[in-house]
């Protein structure tokens, strides 16, 4: 990921995918490192909010081709790891939580469910992998206070 905040939409999330499907027809050994490059101070900044208020009726298929992306990592052929080197917010704390391992500087930027400082409800899929991936106390305190 290099593009700027690195927010999710159909741009970024076929752009992964395309990633991945190279990584998929890799033969092995291999693996797949996620970061947020070099240029920016973000790992992602979750959803790109600007893009769903100005395409309503495409915002579902969105999300639900984020939720298929996220399921592609999390059953990947070979091991996965997020090297968050910023700030993960939203969907890039659950792309994160998608791979097998996450490994991050925690001076180089915070993790967090912003969902609630939007008004947002924690969609399905969404919980369902936070509820996989983290511990009831971490996961009752990232929804409760947007930490």
């Amino acid at each position: 990921l290099d593009r700027g905040p690195n927010v999710f939409n159909p741009f970024i999330v076929s752009s992964i995918s395309s990633a991945i499907d190279i990584v998929e027809e890799a033969l092995h050994p291999k693996s797949l490192v996620i970061t947020g490059g070099t240029t920016n101070k973000f790992f992602s900044n979750g959803l790109d909010t600007e893009w769903m208020l100005h395409h309503p009726k495409e915002t579902s298929p969105m999300i639900e081709s984020l939720w298929k992306l996220l399921a592609r990592v999390l059953v990947m052929d070979c091991r996965t790891v997020a090297a968050i080197n910023g700030h993960g917010f939203g969907g890039g704390l659950f792309l994160a939580l998608a791979c097998d391992f996450r490994i991050m500087r925690t001076q180089r930027g915070w993790v967090n469910f912003p969902e609630l400082n939007l008004g947002m409800r924690l969609a399905k899929g969404f919980s369902e992998l936070a509820k996989s991936k983290l511990s009831a106390p971490t996961l009752r305190e990232g929804v409760l206070t947007g930490k």
